[in-house]
Formats: structure tokens, sequence, C-alpha cells
């Protein structure tokens, strides 16, 4: 876990630049339509290999998203890139609060699934 949020923190300032280029107006519709499925995906909670599997399945989120995010970072427009460093930059002292309500999101949808997995083993 550990892990995870280490390669998380790498990709923090990415993540704070890719939500504000989905808004800007001037980012192309592909572009904006692949950000959605990149971070549709980091926060859905089915994946290419399930999480369950032990190494696996974290692998597939900590390979493919940077992956995803850093090829679409390099497909924006350098005004909307430029427009996106600027935003991310002036809202950085929102990032804790940020990160708390996103573990917390995280521990409870981790709840969630033992609490499914032990009424349906144990009921």
């Amino acid at each position: 876990m550990g892990r995870i949020i280490g390669l998380f923190r790498l990709f923090q300032r990415d993540l704070a630049e890719l939500l504000f280029a989905i808004i800007n107006p001037k980012t192309p519709g592909k572009i904006r339509g692949g950000m959605l499925l990149v971070l549709l995906y980091l926060f859905s909670p089915i994946d290419l290999i399930p999480d369950s599997i032990p190494v696996l399945g974290i692998m597939d989120d900590a390979v493919l998203v940077p992956m995803a995010i850093g090829f679409l970072m390099r497909m924006l427009p350098e005004r909307v890139k430029a427009d996106s460093e600027i935003k991310a930059w002036r809202y950085r002292r929102y990032v804790p609060v940020v990160m708390g309500i996103a573990g917390f999101l995280l521990l409870s949808w981790i709840l969630a699934v033992f609490y499914g997995l032990y009424r349906l083993i144990f009921t």
C-alpha cells in the first residue's frame, strides 16, 4: 500500500493538471474523453486484472495509469498545459484535503468489499 501512495505522490501534480485540463474548454474532445476514461479506470473497482490477485492486481494500476497519464499530458496543446500547470500550482494547498477524502473513499470501498466477501462466505 505504501508503494501505491508513493506512486500517487509522484503523479499528484500530473493528476491535478489533468483535472484542470479536463475542465478547460480549449482541450480537444478526444483528449478530454481519454482523460475521463483514465480517471474512470483509476477510480473504478473494475480492472483488467482484479485487485484480489496479490501483486498483479496492483501492478496494472501502477503501470497502465501513469503511462496513460503521461501520454495524454504529452498530447495536450501547450497553452492548455500551461494554464493547467498554473491552476494546479495555485490550488496545491488543497491537496492534503483531497488526499484525505480520497483515502476515506478508498478505505470505505475496501471495507465494503471485505464485508461483501464476509457475507458471501459466512452466510
